[in-house]
């Protein structure tokens, strides 16, 4: 499984998510806790909204935050 930084850049997130081809990548912390998902749409949005290159766009800038994990 796959496990987003959320320092990432979202041209991270797109390069994981056509490896691992999937559509949604959790996001985690520096300690490893569940901050948010990104998604293949949050990545076109953003890109779109944002008008600058993948490379350049953070994860936590297009990530959505309102998530809970279930053990």
């Amino acid at each position: 499984m796959i496990v987003a930084a959320v320092q990432w850049v979202i041209s991270l997130a797109t390069f994981e998510e056509e490896s691992f081809d999937c559509g949604i990548i959790p996001v985690a912390d520096a300690d490893g806790r569940l901050v948010g998902v990104i998604t293949d749409r949050d990545i076109c949005m953003a890109a779109y909204t944002q008008g600058q290159p993948l490379h350049a766009i953070s994860i936590q800038s297009a990530m959505a935050t309102d998530v809970a994990a279930v053990h």
